[in-house]
């Protein structure tokens, strides 16, 4: 299965979506499209899901929840980037993770679940993973105009519902 990729405008919060590649004669019709759509809106709604992540629970302090490990692999500390970047690495917790906050200047700019299988994280964190779980995550974050040094940091929310800051780097961003 493919992960999608999703670019995220990081000032407007909007999601902007890459263009499929079908081609015409494979779409459907609107009156199709719209039966269809309306049936996913309706098996959603049935399902109670939603686009938002978990919130956090607080957790039980009489627990020991020893903090998520994690590196952002990519950008490299200090680069220098364009205004689109890609943001990837790896997280992992003895007790699971729900998904990574990605952070620019202090300011939230995505949630992101994971979605890459990981086996060197497994292999060199063998008490932090189980098999087969996922561990890596990635977004590509649009910067717009901004221009200059960003700090980005990431966020975990481990399975106990307890917050943990494992990465924080500085990239500066070319016009």
């Amino acid at each position: 299965m493919r992960a999608q990729t999703r670019i995220v405008n990081w000032r407007t919060h909007d999601r902007v979506h890459l263009p499929d590649r079908m081609s015409d004669r494979r779409r459907l019709s609107f009156s199709a499209a719209t039966k269809a759509c309306c049936a996913l809106v309706t098996a959603l709604a049935l399902a109670g899901c939603s686009e938002e992540p978990p919130r956090p629970q607080r957790p039980d302090p009489a627990v020991l929840n020893p903090p998520s490990v994690g590196v952002v692999d990519t950008p490299a500390a200090g680069s220098v980037v364009g205004p689109i970047l890609h943001v990837a690495g790896w997280v992992a917790d003895e007790s699971g993770v729900a998904w990574v906050r990605l952070y620019a200047d202090d300011q939230i700019i995505e949630h992101i679940p994971l979605s890459v299988p990981r086996p060197d994280v497994e292999k060199e964190f063998p008490l932090f993973t189980k098999p087969g779980a996922l561990h890596g995550w990635h977004a590509t974050i649009d910067f717009g105009d901004q221009v200059g040094y960003t700090h980005i940091s990431a966020e975990a929310l481990d399975g106990r519902g307890a917050l943990t800051r494992f990465a924080q780097l500085s990239v500066k961003i070319r016009p």
